[in-house]
């Protein structure tokens, strides 16, 4: 996994605007999620911002009737 960019099979530690909140997130196949680990798909709305994007970029999700930042703070591949 190239971890100079997320990818599917990277671990993906982002903060979250305004509150501090850092969170990890395994971007995985559609079979392998597990929401509560924060294992998600490549499918997932979170997980398709965050393709593609470096250490330093900021994406933007929508959730419900909010938008919440992130700033994607660390990649490394996922070692199961």
């Amino acid at each position: 996994v190239d971890v100079s960019m997320v990818s599917i099979g990277s671990v993906v530690t982002a903060r979250k605007d305004g509150s501090g909140e850092s969170s990890d997130f395994t971007i995985l196949g559609a079979w392998d999620s597990d929401p509560a680990k924060n294992i998600i798909s490549y499918k997932t709305a979170m997980a398709q911002a965050l393709l593609g994007k470096k250490v330093g970029d900021v994406v933007e999700i929508e959730s419900g009737n909010t938008t919440e930042t992130w700033k994607v703070e660390s990649i490394r591949a996922y070692d199961s």
